[in-house]
C-alpha cells in the first residue's frame, strides 16, 4: 500500500492515470455506438424522449443541417469518440484531446432531453476531469513528452542527424544502383564499394568526423571530375549544385562540436 501512495504521489504517475482512465471510458463509449449490434435500435433509444441522449432540437438538426440520419451520425461520433479516447491514453496531442472531449461533454449534456438526471451530472463530472487534464498536462509518459524532450535536444543535434544520414542514404543508394542512367559522378569518380561505406559509416554515426573529412575529399573529387567535362561555368554550376550542398554539409559536419545520438544505440538512453 505504501508503494501504491508513494507512486500516486508522483504528479507523472497521477497524470499517466487520469490519462488512461478518462481515454478509455471515451474508447468505450465510441465502441458501443461505432459497432453496435443493431444500429437502426440504437438510433431510436438515443432519439426517445423518455429515456433518450438527443432532444427533438438536435435529431432535426443532424437530420436538416447536417444531412445525416441518427444512425450513421452516431457512428461517426463513436469513431471520433475512440480516436480521441486513443490519443489521450497514449499521451498525443493531449491538451487539444482533452479540451476538444471536454466541448463533447458538455453537447451531450445539452442535447439530452432529459433535465436533471444522474447521467448529465457524471458527464459534467468528467466534462470538468478532462478540462482538469488539459491543463495539468500529459506528464512524463507520453508522446507529447517524448517529442518535446527530443526537440529540447538541441538544434545542432538535430541537424547534424539530418546532413549525416541524407547525405549517407544517398551515398549508399547511388553505390547500389550505379550502373545506366543511375551512373552520376558519385559512383563514377571512386569506387562504388567505399561510397557505399562513407554512406553506411555516415548513417550509423561511426567516427562521424573522420568519415565526414573522408567525404568531403570524395565530393571534391567528384565535383572537380563533372565540372571539367561541362561546357559552359553554368552547366558546371548546375551539373553539381547538389553535390556542392552536400560537400557543404559535410564540412559543416566535420567541424560540429555537437554530436548527435539519432537512430543510434545510445538514442533511447539519451531521450528516454
Amino acid at each position: 500500500m505504501k508503494k501504491i501512495i508513494t507512486h500516486l504521489q508522483n504528479s507523472d504517475t497521477r497524470k499517466l492515470i487520469l490519462r488512461l482512465t478518462l481515454g478509455f471510458v471515451f474508447f468505450i463509449s465510441g465502441y458501443k455506438i461505432a459497432f453496435p449490434s443493431d444500429a437502426a435500435a440504437l438510433a431510436a433509444s438515443y432519439m426517445n424522449p423518455d429515456k433518450g441522449w438527443i432532444s427533438p432540437f438536435f435529431t432535426d438538426w443532424i437530420n436538416n443541417t447536417l444531412g445525416l440520419d441518427i444512425a450513421t451520425y452516431l457512428m461517426h461520433q463513436g469513431f471520433l469518440e475512440m480516436l480521441m479516447g486513443t490519443a489521450l491514453i497514449f499521451g498525443a496531442l493531449t491538451t487539444l484531446t482533452a479540451i476538444g472531449m471536454g466541448l463533447l461533454y458538455w453537447a451531450f449534456t445539452v442535447a439530452n432531453p432529459i433535465a436533471g438526471e444522474i447521467r448529465l451530472s457524471r458527464d459534467l463530472a468528467l466534462m470538468a476531469m478532462v478540462f482538469g487534464l488539459a491543463y495539468y498536462g500529459p506528464g512524463k509518459y507520453s508522446i507529447d513528452n517524448s517529442i518535446r524532450v527530443f526537440m529540447r535536444s538541441g538544434k545542432e543535434e538535430v541537424l547534424s542527424f539530418a546532413i549525416r544520414f541524407g547525405v549517407g542514404f544517398t551515398f549508399a543508394v547511388s553505390a547500389l544502383f550505379s550502373s545506366g542512367v543511375m551512373s552520376n559522378s558519385l559512383n563514377s569518380t571512386i569506387p562504388v564499394a567505399i561510397v557505399f561505406v562513407l554512406g553506411i559509416l555516415l548513417m550509423a554515426n561511426v567516427q562521424i568526423k573522420h568519415v565526414a573529412i573522408l567525404s568531403v575529399l570524395f565530393l571534391i573529387i567528384a565535383i572537380g571530375s563533372t565540372m571539367v567535362e561541362k561546357e559552359t561555368l553554368f552547366k558546371a554550376l548546375d551539373g553539381t549544385k547538389r553535390e556542392v550542398a552536400f560537400l557543404v554539409g559535410m564540412i559543416i559536419l566535420a567541424t560540429m562540436q555537437t554530436r548527435d545520438y539519432i537512430l543510434t544505440p545510445e538514442f533511447m538512453k539519451k531521450y528516454r
